[in-house]
């Protein structure tokens, strides 16, 4: 991984109960990143407090509607 963020605004600090933010990872290659979604099968059964990850490619508009 190159680099790793969270997306969106920084929950107030009055009402942290706000939803999760996603968390935005580069990876250094695309085959790194294929190897990644290729294992993602494995999600299916671990722990219950991981059972609510979802992982998705990052897409603009037109790779979108190209897919």
């Amino acid at each position: 991984m190159t680099r790793v963020f969270r997306l969106g605004k920084r929950p107030n600090p009055d009402n942290p109960s706000i939803a999760p933010r996603p968390i935005m990872v580069h990876f250094a290659s695309y085959g790194i990143k294929n190897l990644v979604m290729e294992s993602l099968y494995k999600l299916k059964n671990v722990d219950k407090k991981y059972k609510g990850i979802n992982i998705a490619h990052d897409m603009t508009m037109n790779e979108r509607l190209e897919c």
